[in-house]
């Protein structure tokens, strides 16, 4: 096949997200864990929470969707199981991020969302985790505490990075980058970050400084798996086994 490896370069500088971009994320950051700590220092019978910045993130897998938004997560953990429900544990974070900006705040499923009008959106799971390699539970809207442990999810994934990248040259996470902004143009529904995150780390074929080739070779069908058994994490392999068929739905309009 033809060398796009300069054509794809520059694709992947333009659909991450800047410096600025990045300077603001640390910026908005700082300033949700001090109202979120503060907020929690006054409530009698409720620890103080830790913070963990994850997801795409952390993973350097971030990319900007079509409008140049994107989304952002950061977990809010308490150190040992609230004696509160998960959901009236999620409506205190809401209540105290509510006003950070004008358009407010949502309480979704699995976390509490802030907009930032024009920049991003930041997603606050709540999570208690007894011990530092203890199992971490999620908070669910009028659900129940879940296993789900994100901390452990981005180490799996640089596991994979240093079994199957070519020096530790960071193409898995750049083909993962392309599977997630091809999804974000897609009229359709498409596996969410996580799962195609997850698809790409059990099918990723490098290929020495060619992008372009190794994400030709890690979705071409012949060599796509369609079980996971090196991701020992139930919560990791939910990725859907029909991926290959959105995969194979025309080429992306990058």
């Amino acid at each position: 096949m033809a060398n796009l490896q300069s054509q794809f370069k520059k694709f992947e500088e333009r659909i991450s997200i800047s410096s600025t971009q990045r300077d603001l994320i640390v910026k908005r950051h700082s300033a949700l864990r001090t109202v979120i700590t503060n907020y929690f220092k006054l409530k009698n019978g409720i620890t103080v929470p830790d913070f963990f910045i994850q997801g795409s993130y952390k993973m350097n897998t971030m990319v900007q969707k079509k409008d140049g938004s994107f989304d952002v997560d950061l977990g809010v953990f308490f150190s040992q199981k609230p004696n509160l429900t998960p959901t009236t544990m999620q409506s205190n974070v809401l209540e105290a991020v509510k006003t950070q900006t004008a358009i407010g705040a949502q309480h979704l499923k699995k976390c509490i969302r802030v907009n930032y009008a024009g920049e991003f959106n930041a997603d606050l799971p709540v999570y208690y985790q007894v011990g530092t390699n203890g199992q971490a539970y999620i908070a669910v809207k009028n659900g129940d505490w879940v296993k789900d442990d994100p901390e452990k999810f981005v180490n799996w994934v640089n596991d994979n990075r240093k079994s199957k990248e070519i020096n530790n040259d960071g193409q898995l996470l750049r083909v993962i980058k392309f599977l997630k902004r091809w999804a974000n143009l897609q009229p359709f529904k498409t596996p969410s970050g996580a799962a195609l995150t997850v698809w790409a780390c059990e099918n990723f074929k490098a290929s020495k400084d060619r992008d372009d080739e190794a994400l030709s070779k890690t979705i071409n069908p012949k060599n796509y798996k369609h079980q996971s058994h090196t991701c020992s994490n139930k919560h990791l392999i939910r990725y859907k086994k029909n991926l290959p068929m959105f995969l194979g739905c025309g080429s992306p309009k990058w």
